[in-house]
């Protein structure tokens, strides 16, 4: 079954996200930009931490294919993992 909605005034992505994820009836929903590039297993591990979280929400770093040779020093640091629970 498909349907079309209109989402009029446009107020940007967040906002049409909003939307089109209130229109939902799925238990979970993925939005991913039709420009990034998801390591093999990303949509795995995002399924996981839902779960194993018991969160309404993740999210995922993921690079953009025109940002591929883009380098930017200040962005290298370290990576400091969350050792507790996070919280919802």
């Amino acid at each position: 079954m498909s349907r079309l909605e209109r989402n009029l005034p446009r107020r940007g992505v967040a906002q049409q996200r909003h939307m089109l994820l209130e229109h939902s009836r799925a238990q979970q929903a993925l939005f991913l930009d039709n420009d990034v590039w998801l390591e093999p297993g990303m949509i795995a591990r995002m399924h996981a931490a839902l779960n194993e979280a018991g969160c309404g929400f993740v999210g995922a770093s993921v690079q953009g294919l025109s940002f591929l040779d883009d380098y930017r020093e200040h962005e290298r640091e370290p990576l400091e993992l969350w050792e507790r629970r996070c919280p919802p």
